[in-house]
């Protein structure tokens, strides 16, 4: 391999890698914060802009944007680790999955109701 071949391979690979981590973003689990300013301060150094925060005794919600859109973190007010996200269909608490498994049951049983009937 020449000397260009190999620097456009390298930038290509740091590409590529930096833009994997972009994505992984912040995920159930993860230690965040429990201050609406530290908050706010960690999410913009990871790359997104708050859009909202709200906090209740148990739970701080916090709506942010990135390059890859909009998520929602609920996050332990007393301990500030992450306990759920949703961005658009992805929903990193399984909530989504359930509810899609709940509304396949009703239509299967639907489905085995009419077959009955005929």
């Amino acid at each position: 391999m020449n000397q260009t071949s190999l620097k456009t391979l390298s930038l290509a690979t740091l590409i590529a890698l930096s833009a994997g981590s972009a994505f992984a973003g912040l995920t159930t689990g993860d230690q965040l914060a429990t201050t609406d300013a530290d908050i706010r301060s960690r999410l913009e150094a990871d790359g997104y802009t708050v859009l909202s925060i709200e906090r209740d005794e148990a739970e701080i919600e916090v709506t942010a944007s990135s390059a890859a859109g909009q998520v929602e973190f609920e996050i332990s007010a007393s301990s500030g680790v992450i306990l759920a996200t949703e961005s658009g269909e992805d929903d990193h608490d399984g909530a989504e999955e359930d509810e899609a498994d709940e509304s396949k049951e009703d239509t299967d049983a639907s489905e085995d109701e009419e077959n009955d009937d005929a």
